[in-house]
């Protein structure tokens, strides 16, 4: 070979070494940051871009809707762990195994076998970092955060926390922890009783990292990295206990109708619209750095765990009901995204309202398409992950009108069985199929709720059951406080005034409505599930901490006795649940129970969240470590003993004394009175 042949040859390796080059660059380049935000509580009606009657004001998060891109059908879980589940895993809560808000106390967590968004992400390149609400499970260092792919996290594990003091509490008596710690990955931490109001502290907690990443006045470029960010900042607001800033309450106190009368005589709706102002001011904080940029193109979700409760100041009209239901009002929830980047390349132009399904678990396939994976290989993870989510990129740029354009056809809210739940015989189902949506099962609150003209609850509910539960809360309020009272409070809505709702709605029916599905054919038909394979039988295990597989007959007759009742809604005609039409369209009720077969004989084993260890103070005190009070004044010292992973990665359950953390909580209450 010549002189010439080698100078032809060393500049086509260059050349391909530099196209390589700008190719790398490019796609580094095209990896937009992600920041996605989780309210916590907040209904469908709560933001005012929402509310026809605009009733608690949010400009700046209105102001973000009409720049970006509104979901109409954002879809969560009836509760909020489920939601975050969903969100961090791809899969729908039934396929998780976490059914419901874990309760203080419980050793379970997210299953350590499913790979989580930060895990995978950081695999492309990115950086992950938390602040705020985890609620996935904190007994284990490998539950937590930073146990579960995130490099560093500071904020709180459970639920039910203070805005000032960031404590749970067991009762109105007893402040049992303090929830608060920053750690990273390495398992260094640090316990502190933030002084500040949790929306404000949230919110500049991750101002700090996207200052430490570039954005804004670069204070803290030492740290800066050429990394792209996913930002992951969960608030605990508008959660009880109610406890706003003085100033944000204040301006609810203030606003008026057009007739000068109070436009919250409510006081649960005005010190929630407070919160609400709170997380309009926050969420407006973290925009004006992101507006300032790094240099590299941001993509901004932001999206409630679940529905409003009425109960604690929440709002989902027109929508049906509550959070912990499988209405819309418990799972329809306010949505949206903001892209950043001049040329909106990763999800199209803004100003415009996007009609198609979308559910928590699109998220993690959705931002990893935005980080680069391709759509084979999305496909390849979704079948070997089992993720139940899709990506929503292609369609959130292309555009959707309603449910027949996007990715998405269906939606599992819950599939939760006698024996899985707090309440030990209730069976939760909700399902949508297209435009089909059933019902089924324990409802709990099945009611409509409507702003307040006066100080109690406005809803559907003419009997006594809703005004007796609002009176006797109130009354404790009185007493002892809205913070301390809240455990009691949140027994009180969500065991007895709900219990007294939960009934199944058709118990009657089942002799002579849907008989078909009692029919001969139609046993042979979903008798069966030969299509897909199931490990149903080979993963069983036996653990107190687990409920035990339904078995065939608990997915196929048990659970067909149940669905024999469903309301079925057509939420084309009908998004307020008004009209059960199940009489009117007998294979579609078909349709819905052949799938919740399928889906109930496919799901794992659900954690029993309601099982945890005692209540009991000093069965308590083994599970909190020493920490720092000294700036906070809210915190006692007596009562500053926090939150803290107490048992090993590999604990073996059956090496606890657990109880039923419910009826422990109910038994000492009892005792007190």
């Amino acid at each position: 070979m010549n002189i010439i042949q080698y100078s032809i040859c060393a500049l086509l390796a260059l050349s391909i070494f530099v196209e390589i080059v700008i190719a790398e660059k490019s796609t580094a380049v095209d990896q937009p940051n992600i920041v996605f935000v989780m309210l916590d509580d907040v209904g469908f009606a709560d933001l005012s871009y929402n509310n026809e009657q605009k009733m608690i004001p949010t400009p700046i998060l209105d102001n973000l809707v009409s720049n970006g891109i509104k979901f109409d059908w954002h879809y969560s879980h009836p509760t909020c762990t489920p939601s975050r589940a969903s969100l961090i895993t791809g899969k729908y809560s039934a396929n998780v195994g976490l059914a419901f808000a874990m309760l203080p106390g419980s050793p379970i967590g997210l299953p350590y076998e499913h790979r989580t968004l930060p895990q995978l992400i950081r695999e492309q390149g990115y950086t992950a970092k938390m602040v705020g609400k985890w609620h996935l499970g904190g007994a284990t260092w490998a539950q937590t955060p930073v146990g579960r792919g995130f490099e560093n996290h500071v904020g709180s594990f459970s639920y039910d926390l203070t805005s000032y003091g960031k404590q749970n509490f067991r009762d109105p008596w007893n402040a049992v922890a303090v929830d608060w710690m920053r750690s990273d990955e390495s398992r260094n931490f640090s316990h502190y009783a933030e002084p500040r109001h949790a929306t404000i502290a949230i919110t500049s907690e991750s101002m700090n990292i996207l200052q430490s990443v570039g954005f804004g006045d670069h204070s803290n470029t030492e740290t800066m990295t050429n990394k792209p960010l996913f930002l992951y900042t969960a608030y605990t607001a508008a959660h009880s206990p109610i406890e706003p800033t003085p100033e944000h309450e204040k301006i609810c106190s203030d606003l008026l109708t057009e007739d000068g009368k109070q436009r919250f005589p409510h006081i649960w709706r005005r010190g929630y619209c407070g919160m609400v102002i709170g997380l309009d001011e926050g969420v407006g904080n973290i925009t004006s750095l992101i507006e300032q940029g790094n240099g590299r193109d941001t993509i901004l979700v932001v999206a409630s765990d679940n529905g409003g409760s009425p109960w604690f100041g929440g709002m989902n009209y027109p929508l049906r009901s509550t959070k912990l239901t499988v209405y819309e009002g418990g799972c329809r929830v306010p949505a949206f995204a903001v892209d950043f980047s001049t040329d909106k390349r990763f999800f199209g132009p803004g100003g415009r309202t996007h009609g198609g399904l979308i559910h928590f678990s699109d998220w993690l396939p959705t931002f990893l398409g935005l980080s680069g994976v391709s759509s084979s290989e999305l496909e390849s993870m979704r079948l070997s992950l089992g993720w139940d989510g899709v990506d929503q990129g292609p369609a959130i740029r292309a555009g959707a009108d309603s449910w027949r354009q996007g990715p998405r056809k269906t939606i599992l809210y819950d599939l939760s069985l006698e024996g899985e739940t707090l309440f030990g015989a209730m069976t939760q189902i909700g399902y949508r199929y297209e435009n089909w949506k059933c019902v089924a099962g324990v409802t709990q609150d099945p009611h409509w709720f409507f702003e307040s003209t006066n100080n109690k609850l406005n809803s559907t509910d003419e009997g006594l059951i809703g005004l007796a539960g609002e009176v006797v809360i109130r009354i404790l309020d009185g007493i002892f406080g809205n913070a301390a009272m809240d455990p009691i409070r949140s027994a009180i809505t969500h065991t007895v005034v709900d219990a007294m709702y939960m009934k199944p709605q058709f118990k009657t029916l089942a002799e002579d409505k849907h008989r078909f599905f009692q029919q001969e054919d139609y046993q042979s038909k979903s008798s069966s599930f030969d299509d897909e394979p199931s490990v149903f039988f080979q993963t069983s295990i036996d653990s107190p901490l687990l409920a035990p597989f339904p078995g065939e007959e608990g997915c196929g007759v048990n659970l067909a006795a149940v669905l024999s009742g469903m309301q079925l809604f057509d939420l084309d005609n009908d998004p307020e649940e008004r009209f059960d039409v199940s009489k009117d369209h007998p294979e579609i009720v078909q349709k819905m129970i052949y799938d919740l077969q399928k889906f109930c004989i496919h799901r794992p084993q659900q954690q029993k969240y309601f099982i945890g260890v005692s209540l009991e103070i000093e069965a308590m005190k083994k599970m909190l470590v020493d920490g720092d009070c000294s700036m906070n004044p809210v915190v006692k010292p007596k009562d500053c003993r926090f939150q803290h992973p107490f048992l090993e990665d590999d604990f073996n359950p059956n090496d606890l004394t657990l109880i039923n953390t419910k009826d422990d909580l109910m038994r000492l209450v009892a005792k007190k009175f």
